[in-house]
């Protein structure tokens, strides 16, 4: 399942790139489907354990990128945005699990968790589907989105940082 939710983040890059913008959007969702299954399916069946968690970290951080750059390539946003939404997001889940590499347990709190982010990214996807002109700042919905992406996602990452610091000066 969690390759295959990567395979939808993977396909929802390459609509992207094309401007499909609602295939893009119904692949986001199913790849968000199979991404909250695989971890129930393996606790069910019994069969969950670390090195699943590693490969399921492993396939949503390529997600991410998949996703965020494929909006970012996408003729309905500025690529030059893509790399701050990136960095965001990935400064964000970073400092999730270096808490737990620390000993502090996985940090899922702040703004900007993962499944906020992939709401909004099918929002704004859809919304851009609806009204494609700019609505801020000269920027499409998508656009504004990557802006929105890269705040929130620095935000997060302070606020998971002040966190963990927190938790550790206990020690």
């Amino acid at each position: 399942m969690s390759v295959l939710s990567l395979f939808f983040a993977i396909l929802s890059f390459v609509f992207y790139f094309f401007g499909e913008l609602f295939l893009a959007g119904s692949s986001i969702i199913i790849n968000s489907l199979l991404d909250a299954l695989d971890g129930e399916v393996a606790r069910k069946k019994r069969v969950d354990n670390l090195k699943g968690d590693f490969v399921d970290h492993i396939i949503d951080r390529y997600a991410d990128v998949f996703i965020i750059f494929g909006v970012a390539i996408s003729p309905h946003a500025p690529t030059s945005l893509g790399a701050l939404a990136i960095a965001g997001v990935l400064l964000t889940s970073y400092l999730g699990t270096q808490a737990q590499a620390l000993g502090v347990g996985r940090v899922y709190s702040g703004i900007l968790g993962r499944a906020n982010r992939l709401i909004l990214i099918i929002v704004f996807t859809f919304a851009t589907t609806i009204y494609k002109d700019p609505v801020v700042w000269d920027l499409t919905f998508l656009g504004f989105l990557l802006v929105m992406l890269a705040t929130l996602g620095f935000a997060t990452s302070i606020q998971r940082s002040i966190q963990v610091w927190r938790a550790l000066k206990h020690e």
